[in-house]
């Protein structure tokens, strides 16, 4: 299959394929567009029903309750892609409650990932934000 579109491909002039790549860009930007203007309304939705009826500490209990019984390859999965969408304050405070509340082995997991999955200057801001928290604390 790839080979036949390759070939294909191959027969197309440059600004035929030029013009077809700006068209496919267009339309995936209205579909990222799209999805993240429903993902925000839902959550927008979603957080007014929860606050209603839950305080912060029972949503966060709950959420404890869910990762508890979440996997590990699953967390394990997501835990990569979670590290390099969130910013290092965010990252930091993850990390410590996870150092926290895990078993020793989750936490040196986690961490050993974001040292793999992080470009190497964010990892050590990373670090060094953990160092400076560990001694105020």
């Amino acid at each position: 299959m790839n080979t036949s579109i390759d070939a294909f491909a191959g027969f197309l002039k440059a600004e035929v394929r030029a013009a077809a790549g700006k068209r496919i860009n267009v339309e995936f930007v209205a579909f990222l567009v799209f999805n993240l203007q429903h993902m925000a309304k839902e959550e927008d939705i979603l957080n007014q029903l929860l606050w209603r009826y839950y305080t912060d500490a029972e949503i966060l209990q709950i959420q404890q309750r869910i990762v508890q019984n979440t996997q590990p390859w699953h967390q394990d999965f997501y835990s990569k892609w979670t590290l390099r969408d969130i910013n290092n304050a965010e990252a930091a405070t993850w990390l410590r409650a996870v150092e926290r509340s895990a078993p020793e082995v989750v936490y040196k997991t986690l961490f050993t990932k974001a040292k793999r999955e992080l470009p190497k200057s964010r990892y050590n801001k990373l670090v060094e934000t953990l160092r400076e928290t560990a001694v105020l604390n």
